[in-house]
């Protein structure tokens, strides 16, 4: 299995690649906008002429678009669609007018995730490539709807279809844009796992996972905050929490033989939504930290926020899984995605960036275990929320490009194994520091997208093919089924089947 992109020699594209960019959003502002300039500062064929964003953002848009500069879409349409999550007959006439008009090749997404599924059948029926957010989508309301949890699978099994049929029809490629598998540090621990497996015959025993974002959130704030808010009845699994997803299910399968894959997984969760920061920091807790500084943040009273709370998507997702084969348990999985962590936020002040600006100290741990063969840790730690001004992104415990591995091997059983070795990214990646190492990931991503659209790279060589990522849609569709399946008294039967597929 490979998991990350074959070297490009040459930036001669067979064919130029002409992007509509759904979502002017901070992501775009920060990401795709930024590295398209850089491809084509490289001699890439590529250019992003329209922009599309709802009507109802167009103010935030506005002024986004003024502080890029010359590097921006060349024209900006915004679309007022009947529902923010599904595209209706007219806002879809209108973009095939703007497709037929600026000779339009491909399509980013990078909207809200609830609103995926009708661009993306739509770009893919129409002959487009596809560069998708993650995750693939998500259905509002899945943290409290059973069929809206379910339907987050039977939405990919739709869009997988009109994916397999496009590919014929039209050559297309479709690719999620999840990020680690183009980092070189876990490129590295897939294949020590793989490595380890062909060496001793070892299967992955156990993977924990731990992702926290620190977003601290008072009072009024957890109902009307929309960058990545709980209104939508969906949270942390829907958003950064697809990344661990992802590299859980590489971990399965490079630490797995093709032929002793697992028959099921079984998959159980354990979600906080808003009210249990409520209960658990009432407004009078916050008064009495904040003291004056507390104004307006009694606007709407503890009970209120605890009742709608409960109707609000997840701040916090604890899943386990087990990799069942012939009724033993091969692997475990834990996972632990939390917004609610140490932030270095410390005003009521709203932020005027939630993306950056909002004292996010981003946390990550791993652990991976092949038996008694081999042990990894994985940890990044970033201790700084302000590092973008930064002209060094640091290698060190509490810098920005912190990125630390420690491998442990059975140095008796395994020939030529270092019982103890360890690595910073730096010492992987051969960088001095310039670029964060999420930001490089990125890059990489959207340039085999690029590759692929312009007809650089065989579609059989992408990384992150949409068509690959059934199984970690299920997984997220079943973590939610769980919670939902619990109850509101958190005591019913919680234990959803994920049958294996490739």
């Amino acid at each position: 299995m490979k998991h990350y992109p074959q070297p490009q020699t040459t930036t001669a594209l067979a064919r130029p690649v002409r992007m509509i960019q759904f979502g002017l959003g901070p992501h775009w502002e920060r990401t795709i906008n930024k590295h398209l300039s850089k491809m084509v500062g490289m001699g890439y064929a590529v250019s992003c002429p329209v922009g599309i964003d709802l009507s109802s953002n167009r103010k935030a848009v506005e002024k986004r678009l003024s502080e890029c500069g010359t590097a921006r879409p060349e024209e900006v349409f915004y679309i007022d669609p009947i529902s923010p999550y599904h595209l209706d007959a007219r806002s879809e006439a209108q973009l095939n007018r703007i497709v037929r008009k600026y000779n339009i090749t491909a399509v980013a997404v990078s909207v809200p995730p609830e609103a995926h599924l009708g661009l993306a059948l739509w770009a893919l029926r129409n002959g487009l490539h596809l560069f998708l957010d993650k995750p693939v989508t998500t259905r509002p309301n899945a943290v409290n709807s059973l069929s809206a949890a379910r339907g987050i699978f039977d939405d990919f099994e739709e869009l997988n279809n009109v994916y397999a049929e496009a590919k014929v029809k039209h050559g297309i490629c479709a690719m999620l844009n999840a990020q680690r598998p183009f980092m070189d540090a876990w490129v590295r621990n897939f294949e020590w796992v793989a490595e380890t497996l062909a060496e001793t015959g070892h299967p992955i025993t156990n993977i924990t996972a731990a992702h926290a974002d620190g977003q601290m959130r008072v009072g009024n704030e957890l109902t009307n905050v929309g960058y990545h808010g709980y209104l939508a009845g969906t949270g942390k699994l829907s958003h950064s929490g697809y990344h661990l997803i992802d590299v859980i299910v590489r971990m399965l399968k490079a630490g797995t033989w093709s032929h002793a894959r697992p028959d099921y997984l079984l998959v159980r969760s354990s979600f906080r939504q808003p009210d249990a920061l409520v209960t658990a920091m009432p407004n009078a807790e916050w008064a009495r930290l904040f003291g004056e500084d507390c104004v307006g943040l009694a606007d709407i009273s503890d009970a209120e926020l605890v009742m709608l709370g409960r109707r609000m998507g997840e701040v916090d997702a604890h899943v386990t899984i087990e990799a069942v084969r012939n009724g033993a348990v091969m692997t475990t999985a834990n996972l632990h995605l939390q917004h609610d962590t140490v932030s270095a936020r410390s005003t009521l002040e709203t932020p005027k960036n939630w993306y950056k600006l909002a004292g996010r100290l981003k946390r990550e741990l791993w652990h991976i275990d092949q038996g008694p063969m081999q042990s990894i840790r994985v940890e990044t730690l970033q201790a700084e929320d302000k590092h973008d001004g930064r002209k060094s992104k640091g290698a060190q415990v509490g810098e920005p490009n912190h990125f630390e591995l420690v491998r442990v091997q059975n140095d008796g059983l395994i020939k030529g194994a270092e019982r103890l070795s360890r690595y910073n990214a730096a010492d992987l990646t051969h960088d001095k520091g310039k670029y964060l190492l999420s930001e490089r990931a990125k890059m990489a991503s959207l340039t085999e997208f690029v590759s692929c659209a312009g007809g650089l790279l065989p579609t059989r060589q992408l990384t992150s093919d949409l068509s690959a990522h059934r199984l970690g849609v299920a997984i997220m569709a079943a973590a939610y089924e769980s919670h939902v399946r619990r109850g509101s008294d958190r005591m019913g039967a919680a234990t959803v089947r994920v049958d294996w597929t490739e």
